[in-house]
């Protein structure tokens, strides 16, 4: 079976995903798994990074890595959107 755990449902990403469940293999992507239930359709590069809704751009993951997989991203975009403070203009 296939659940989405995104919250967009465009037409586009719709039809991707039924391009999916017919084209690609139905197991995890992650190396060494084996999992075939409850996969979910990840973007490879994420939504929110630029990543569009293509078919190159997909891949089935099981909960547990899709999990993995988006807080690793969100932990890397976290640190590349930092800013050190600076010193107000005028101070030393």
């Amino acid at each position: 079976t296939w659940t989405n755990a995104h919250r967009h449902r465009t037409p586009s990403y719709n039809k991707l995903k039924t391009w999916a469940k017919n084209n690609l293999p139905h197991t995890c992507n992650h190396p060494h798994c084996t999992a075939t239930s409850d996969l979910e359709l990840d973007h490879i590069t994420p939504y929110s990074q630029g990543g569009t809704d293509t078919t190159n751009n997909v891949q089935w993951l099981c909960p547990q890595h899709h999990w993995q997989k988006t807080k690793k991203e969100q932990h890397h975009w976290q640190q590349r959107t930092k800013r050190t403070p600076r010193k107000p203009i005028g101070l030393t």
